[in-house]
């Protein structure tokens, strides 16, 4: 197996378990916060697994609108899901840490969130597939 296709299956395969666990997660009705870190989570691994893939070096980052751009010079465009990876990348530390207030997310905020995340990764699933073949 080529190396790029191996860095992608491995970070793809993470990103899937977050994908998954916010799936779960969501459908029980679980804490929304968890599912928010998760579904930030699935899409910065697919993300980065793309990158990955067309040999991007890794870099330590978890801000999705950073490497959405970097998506871009790889020929990526994800500008349709824009405001949708704007507020997924906002999960990351308001669903982390304590804030000076409480971040709960409402439960049809997390389904919007959950469904844009899922359609980002088709993109890039259905991308590299073509790429492949």
């Amino acid at each position: 197996m080529p190396h790029r296709i191996k860095l992608y299956s491995e970070w793809a395969e993470k990103g899937e378990h977050d994908l998954e666990t916010a799936t779960l997660l969501h459908n029980e009705n679980h804490y929304t916060d968890i599912v928010a870190f998760h579904i930030h989570q699935a899409v910065e691994k697919y993300l980065k697994a793309y990158l990955l893939f067309n040999g991007w070096k890794l870099e330590k980052t978890h801000d999705l609108i950073k490497l959405k751009a970097e998506l871009e010079k790889y020929g990526l465009d994800l500008s349709d899901y824009e405001l949708q990876i704007e507020k997924i990348n906002e999960f990351y530390i308001e669903s982390r840490y304590p804030l000076p207030s409480v971040t709960d997310y409402s439960r049809a905020e997390i389904t919007e969130s959950l469904s844009a995340a899922q359609d980002i990764i088709k993109e890039i699933v259905n991308r590299v597939k073509n790429d492949v073949i």
